[in-house]
């Protein structure tokens, strides 16, 4: 099986999704997963990273693709809105239009959780998805 997660934190920012995301590797599944530039919880983006272009990268087996986001800052709820929604605006115009998976797991911290509270868990087939 090949899973897309879509999440905004991934290694090196420690979040759960790490430890989900190689318990699905473990179990066999192929996953590929769609982040952000690391910048938690400083606030700018790690060193070896730049906040714009895609990156790709791979981790104990598993490829990073990384995506051009707004670094947060530091203590700014605007600098947090921008982070947020770069990171949404970045995942759509790369990820749903044109990544073959079989399933979606979209990994969403609270304020995603707001904005995407009605929508649901999609699962995709490699036939009904262009690559």
């Amino acid at each position: 099986m090949k899973v897309l997660v879509w999440a905004q934190y991934f290694w090196p920012e420690s979040f759960h999704i790490n430890h989900v995301v190689e318990e699905l590797q473990a179990q066999g599944v192929d996953v590929t997963v769609l982040t952000g530039k690391p910048n938690y919880p400083e606030g700018k983006i790690f060193p070896g990273y730049r906040a714009m272009g895609i990156h790709t990268e791979h981790h104990e087996g598993v490829e990073i693709i990384r995506l051009p986001l707004r670094a947060r800052g530091k203590n700014s709820g605007k600098g947090m809105a921008l982070n947020y929604l770069s990171f949404i605006v970045s995942g759509y115009l790369f990820a749903l239009g044109c990544y073959a998976v079989e399933s979606l797991m979209w990994f969403l911290s609270t304020p995603h959780r707001l904005c995407f509270r009605h929508f649901r868990l999609y699962t995709f087939h490699s036939s009904s998805v262009p690559r």
